[in-house]
């Protein structure tokens, strides 16, 4: 092997031993709590883009027969984790059709709301729809406030936007293309 090859290897072996590395993010196991970090362009390394795009495409389809709006922005956020692990051109179209998604489009193709108003969070259904497209800074607390005050259909795909837990059961199973990319060891039990 040469060095760089075995540096890589090493931190596979670590990665696995110790973490949890999802196509969703590295999650930091300790205390029986995750903390997740960012992967950026490194996920490309971790993970096979084709199964990725598989598992876009599953969920994608999994978007298409549900009706229940809840599960819908459950969908679209592990769509949106897997659309950012995979990068490239399947991000542009993600992020092109997720406000059209989300119904925050008109038919002229304007955007509906503005990312800086704070009124968008007064309420908890318009909140999660409008973090999963802005993501910005301030929502986050608003965000965490519904994971912890509100009703379940409103906490579990909140959880799930924080980077916390998946699809709701209530929603359906996760794809099998989707399974097959999440490699997890939990050694801190």
């Amino acid at each position: 092997m040469t060095s760089i090859e075995s540096i890589l290897y090493n931190i596979l072996r670590l990665i696995t031993r110790y973490k949890c590395l999802t196509a969703f993010g590295l999650r930091i196991v300790r205390l029986r709590r995750f903390h997740k970090v960012s992967l950026g362009g490194l996920a490309a390394i971790f993970f096979d883009r084709d199964g990725l795009e598989r598992c876009y495409n599953d969920l994608k389809q999994m978007l298409g027969n549900t009706n229940n709006e809840f599960c819908r922005i459950a969908i679209m956020t592990m769509m949106d984790f897997v659309a950012r692990a995979h990068g490239g051109a399947l991000l542009s179209r993600h992020r092109e059709s997720l406000p059209r998604w989300l119904g925050l489009k008109d038919r002229s193709g304007k955007l509906k709301i503005d990312c800086r108003d704070k009124k968008l969070c007064y309420s908890p259904y318009m909140c999660l729809k409008a973090y999963l497209h802005c993501k910005e800074g301030w929502m986050r607390k608003e965000l965490e406030d519904i994971a912890k005050h509100a009703g379940p259909p409103f906490a579990e795909p909140a959880r799930l936007l924080l980077g916390e837990g998946s699809i709701p059961q209530w929603c359906g199973k996760l794809p099998e293309s989707c399974i097959m990319i999440m490699r997890c060891t939990n050694n801190d039990k």
